[in-house]
């Protein structure tokens, strides 16, 4: 209870006296939330080829702002924007939305892919990208690195099953809601399971 209300506090503080960095925070959630919201809007207005094209050109313009003012893109992310470019041009251009239904499948698939292979290889990947900001050991970042491979197959193989059985209007919402929603509880599971308890152990 104290907890929330020392969060609810901090939100009403920054709400009314709004510092640089929160408005830099506040910007980067904005630009990464918009384009699916902009492609679940122009969906439910124009169907799923217009929604593609929405979301390629806002997502190109988004990372456009987010370089512009942060000078700074991660690499995860300019991957993700050159597969998202790759098939949702393909969509377009062959007027076929099997191309953007299995985005989510191919990126998924790589980053289990990846992480897999950095566990295989003894590259640790996580300590790579994350460094000295991810406060764990040698071990426990394996085991994230298992536990997250397990979550993107799953939310590759959720796709699979979604944009293959069901109404392209119930695939849509799967991915606008559902899959943020597993990544979300994924990532809080991870960091109570990995992150928390070497904070509490230290």
């Amino acid at each position: 209870m104290q907890l929330g209300i020392v969060y609810f506090s901090k939100i009403v503080y920054h709400s009314l006296i709004p510092d640089t960095l929160f408005m830099m925070q506040l910007l980067k959630f904005l630009l990464d939330t918009l384009p699916p919201v902009l492609f679940f809007i122009s969906y439910k207005m124009g169907g799923i080829l217009t929604a593609t094209s929405v979301l390629l050109v806002t997502s190109i313009v988004c990372m456009t702002i987010r370089f512009a003012v942060f000078k700074h893109v991660p690499v995860g992310m300019l991957v993700g924007l050159g597969i998202l470019c790759l098939f949702g041009s393909m969509t377009v251009y062959f007027n076929d939305p099997i191309f953007i239904k299995i985005k989510p499948t191919i990126v998924y698939s790589l980053l289990a892919t990846a992480l897999l292979g950095s566990v295989l290889l003894k590259k640790d990947l996580i300590k790579r990208i994350f460094g000295e900001a991810l406060p764990i050991s040698s071990g426990d970042s394996k085991k994230l690195s298992l536990f997250l491979v397990c979550v993107c197959v799953l939310c590759a193989v959720l796709n699979e099953i979604m944009w293959r059985n069901f109404p392209e209007a119930t695939w849509v919402n799967f991915k606008i809601f559902a899959l943020p929603a597993i990544n979300c509880v994924a990532m809080g599971t991870a960091y109570f399971l990995f992150i928390h308890k070497t904070l509490t152990d230290n």
